[in-house]
């Protein structure tokens, strides 16, 4: 897979490999958006989405102030984009709820 960079707030350079090779623009999120990360205790963590990386292959990537997914891979922690209407997604599906994408994770824990 391809990698890509992005500057953190801190002025290095960190490196992704994902989809995306390069992140050509960046877009302003909604208030509200969220990267959610789900533990076995049943509580969830949430981290406020700040912007959207625009890749050059016209995907996009939710950015914190870490970074892209919030400087973490997406193949190595389970988590997901909570957008302001409550919908949340993965990289791969999209649920109508948290509790919904709550469940999944907790699936798959069994599974695993």
């Amino acid at each position: 897979m391809p990698a890509y960079s992005v500057l953190s707030p801190t002025g290095t350079i960190l490196d992704y490999v994902d989809h995306c090779e390069t992140i050509v623009s960046v877009l302003k999120a909604e208030p509200g958006t969220m990267i959610g990360y789900p533990f076995e205790d049943q509580a969830t963590h949430f981290v406020p989405v700040i912007a959207w990386g625009l890749c050059g292959d016209g995907t996009l990537v939710p950015m914190t102030m870490e970074g892209a997914w919030d400087g973490v891979e997406p193949r190595h922690q389970f988590h997901f984009v909570m957008h302001p209407d409550g919908k949340c997604q993965t990289v791969e599906t999209c649920f109508a709820t948290l509790e919904e994408v709550v469940a999944e994770y907790r699936a798959s824990l069994t599974k695993g």
